[in-house]
C-alpha cells in the first residue's frame, strides 16, 4: 500500500483510531493524537468521518483541572453484529455479538436431526429467531461463523473420528 496518497493515509489513520478505541476503550482526541503521533487536525478530520458513519460516538468527558473537558471517543457497539454458531454434542449454540464483542442474545437448543434441507431450515429459523428477539436489523449482520467438530455421521448420530 502506498501511504503517500492522502486517501490511503486517512484510511490508515481511521483504522488506527478504531484499533486504539477497541483496545483501550473510550479515549480523547488529544490522547489519540499523542498515541498516533499525528496532528489534532488530522484526528478531528478522521474522527468526524467516523462519527458521521456511525462507527464511533462521543461519550463522557474526562475530568480536567483546567480548560475544557476532553470528550471521549468510543466505538459504537450497535454499528454492526456477528452471529456465531457452534454445533457440538448434539447441541446448537447461537450467539449474536455486537462490534465490541458483547453477547446481545444467546440461544442453545438440541440439534434436530433430519435429512437433506431439514437441518438447514432449522438452523435458518434459529438464526432469524435470535435476530428478531434482539431486534437487530438484518443489514447490520456483517458476518456469520459456523463451527462444527468434524463430519457428522447421521447413522451413528455423532461426529466421525479419524484414525491415522
Amino acid at each position: 500500500m502506498n501511504y503517500n496518497v492522502p486517501k490511503q493515509i486517512g484510511d490508515y489513520n481511521k483504522n488506527m483510531v478504531l484499533s486504539i478505541l477497541r483496545d483501550r476503550g473510550p479515549t480523547s482526541r488529544v490522547e489519540l493524537s499523542r498515541i498516533l503521533g499525528i496532528s489534532p487536525t488530522a484526528i478531528t478530520r478522521n474522527t468526524t468521518q467516523l462519527l458521521k458513519n456511525g462507527i464511533v460516538r462521543e461519550g463522557d468527558s474526562e475530568s480536567s483541572a483546567i480548560g475544557r473537558k476532553p470528550v471521549l471517543m468510543e466505538l459504537c457497539g450497535e454499528f454492526c453484529y456477528v452471529l456465531g454458531v457452534d454445533m457440538v454434542g448434539g447441541t446448537l449454540k447461537v450467539a449474536l455479538a455486537d462490534l465490541m464483542g458483547r453477547i446481545v442474545k444467546y440461544k442453545e437448543e438440541p440439534i434436530r436431526r433430519g435429512k437433506g434441507s431439514e437441518f438447514m431450515e432449522h438452523l435458518l429459523k434459529t438464526l432469524r429467531s435470535i435476530i428478531n428477539e434482539a431486534d437487530v436489523p438484518t443489514e447490520k449482520i456483517w458476518a456469520v461463523t459456523v463451527g462444527v467438530p468434524g463430519i457428522f455421521d447421521e447413522d451413528a448420530g455423532r461426529s466421525r473420528t479419524w484414525n491415522f
